[in-house]
């Protein structure tokens, strides 16, 4: 996982399929996010502490994102407020509407192809 590539609009790093535990998946090619409901936005991207956090869009409504964080392996998420619980070993995207979400380990997506 590049964040650097990813904050340029190459998301060539993380291309492929990616899911969590509850069976829900995201799917990537070079450009972004292959989806006709939702968008990966990086106007409001902000890379820090070793991760990318942006926003997760509908593309057509006015309502309804969530934050998405894209975070390499070997970076720990943890905010003051709440531990990471992923699997640091690795490369692994959040997506969540709490920052307390970090706590639940089964809401991380990891690559699976």
């Amino acid at each position: 996982m590049n964040i650097e590539e990813i904050l340029a609009g190459d998301f060539s790093s993380i291309a492929g399929t990616w899911e969590n535990d509850y069976e829900e998946r995201l799917v990537f090619d070079d450009k972004g996010l292959v989806s006709e409901i939702y968008q990966v936005t990086l106007t409001t991207a902000l890379a820090e502490g070793g991760f990318l956090s942006t926003q997760f869009e509908p593309i057509r409504a006015l309502v309804g994102g969530a934050l998405i964080r894209f975070i390499p392996s070997g970076i720990d998420a943890s905010n003051p407020d709440t531990q990471d619980r992923s699997k640091h070993f690795k490369d692994r995207i959040w997506l969540s509407q709490s920052n307390g979400d970090l706590a639940f380990a089964r809401e991380f997506y990891y690559k699976i192809d």
